[in-house]
């Protein structure tokens, strides 16, 4: 499968290098956010997130600061150099030696990033148009997946009914990218459609070469397709190669430029039409800045343990096991695995016409963006914060509309509980209705029927939340019944006729 590295447009790159010796990096303010996985096909959280071009725009804060801790980057020292700053270049134009620039954007930041390597980086500069091409391309090669995450996200009223998914993706995308890395093709695209080329464009070919770098250094799409069946271990992958980039421009950006680069490629970002972008529904903005904004500072994390890039080098032997060690890097340093949950098929209990299709791991992200949408960030961020594990289960239904059941697990009974009253406040959200309290056989929960989305159930004990959105209220309650357990995790079905 083609995986793609990414980068999208950040409204602020770094901060301004002082004379002191010890650096320190302002903080990085993203677009509020990858799923789609800066991959050539894109899949925001499970599968891919998916924005829509036409739905209103969502207010979101535009330049939300990171904090980035402070850093001295290890002096870098080229035998050849004797100045570390890069001689500014005229801006009217391409400078006519232009692939030797590329060159020796390649060989400093192969230095900066300490993976050195005798390839050079293929490379082809694009117009938007081109990219659009060969993003459209990619979805048709994952034509199959691009199909489930459509199902899914409308099952879910992330996008509408009649939303078309790749449509969404290529807009959004053409609106945010800069540049990205093949690996099936081990080639580098640059989008440029101006006549110059740009401290910018510089900060792009860093980028882009630090993903050429981890490719041939660790088999990125290797590691990609070893946890391909799970979206939310993907997207934590995706994070630690972006943050893993981020990182490198900002080294790449503090080391070759002066102090007057350094605040003019800050300030000529920004200034791009992001309309597309911020149209998006707000999960889908969500996820595709996730792996810059929250990657980055796990990259930092790890490189603040020495100083250098050893502890993220060992990461891609290591990789973080979900959006919740990324979110929490102290949990991927204390080994906190997700607890692994499965969810029986209930379709043949459930009779013809019902049809498992698709199951998966959400994570924290997924589920904190979900809820985002509709309920303010911190409350959101608390609610998914307690995140244990899940898996959902996408089901074909008698009905012309989908069912999903999701079941996860939480690292306290307190933590099940907030994720339980904030999904039944993100329900009343959408709906304008209230739950209402339902018994089946042994089973007590809560069920909304909404107008636009179906009927919502939820049901939670102790540590386990279980959440059901089915078509109508009849396959919501053959739900609930199919899939009581007389032992939450093991025991066997208990169907009421």
């Amino acid at each position: 499968m083609r995986f793609a590295a990414i980068l999208v447009l950040l409204v602020a790159v770094m901060g301004a290098c002082s004379d002191t010796p010890e650096p320190t990096p302002t903080p990085i303010p993203v677009p509020p956010t990858a799923t789609l996985v800066p991959t050539s096909t894109p899949t925001p959280a499970p599968p891919t997130a998916t924005p829509a071009p036409t739905l209103t725009p969502t207010p979101r804060p535009t330049n939300t600061p990171v904090p980035t801790p402070t850093f001295a980057p290890t002096p870098i020292i080229l035998p050849t150099v004797e100045v570390l700053y890069e001689t500014p270049t005229p801006t009217s134009a391409f400078p006519t030696d232009l692939d030797q620039r590329l060159d020796a954007i390649a060989y400093k930041t192969s230095i900066t990033r300490n993976l050195p390597t005798t390839e050079l980086v293929s490379r082809e500069l694009i117009d938007k148009e081109e990219f659009r091409r060969l993003f459209l391309e990619g979805l048709e090669e994952d034509s199959e997946e691009l199909a489930l995450d459509t199902r899914l996200y409308r099952r879910l009223g992330i996008i509408e009914r009649d939303a078309d998914l790749a449509q969404i993706l290529t807009d959004v995308y053409a609106d945010i990218v800069l540049g990205f890395y093949d690996t099936d093709e081990d080639k580098m695209y640059l989008l440029s459609e101006k006549d110059e080329f740009t401290l910018n464009d510089r900060l792009t070919v860093a980028h882009e070469v630090t993903h050429a770098l981890q490719q041939y250094e660790f088999d990125i799409g290797g590691l990609r397709d070893g946890i391909e069946s799970n979206g939310d271990r993907r997207m934590a992958l995706r994070a630690l190669i972006e943050g893993d980039a981020l990182l490198s421009e900002l080294l790449y950006m503090l080391t070759y430029f002066d102090e007057d680069q350094q605040t003019e490629a800050q300030s000529s970002r920004g200034s791009e039409d992001l309309t597309a972008f911020y149209a998006a529904p707000t999960f889908i903005q969500s996820t595709i800045t996730f792996p810059y904004s929250e990657g980055y500072q796990f990259a930092v994390n790890l490189y603040l343990k020495t100083n250098d890039f050893s502890h993220i080098n060992l990461a891609y032997g290591t990789l973080p096991a979900s959006t919740e060690q990324i979110i929490h890097p102290e949990k991927y340093d204390a080994g906190e695995e997700p607890i692994k949950v499965s969810i029986p098929d209930p379709t043949e209990l459930l009779g013809t016409g019902w049809t498992a299709i698709e199951r998966n791991v959400m994570g924290e992200l997924f589920l904190r963006s979900y809820l985002e949408s509709e309920l303010e960030q911190e409350v959101a961020a608390s609610a998914a914060a307690g995140w244990g594990g899940d898996e959902f289960l996408l089901i074909e239904t008698r009905n012309i509309d989908d069912a999903l059941v999701i079941f996860s697990v939480w690292d306290t009974e307190e933590d099940a509980s907030e994720f339980a009253d904030s999904f039944k406040e993100y329900g009343r959200a959408v709906s304008k209705e209230e739950w209402t309290e339902v018994a089946y056989s042994q089973v007590q929960g809560h069920i909304l029927e909404t107008s636009d989305r179906g009927t919502m159930g939820i049901w939670a004990s102790g540590d386990e939340v279980r959440v059901f959105i089915a078509p109508d209220l009849r396959s919501t309650r053959a739900l609930f019944s199919a899939l009581e357990f007389q032992d939450p995790m093991t025991g066997p079905f208990v169907v009421e006729n």
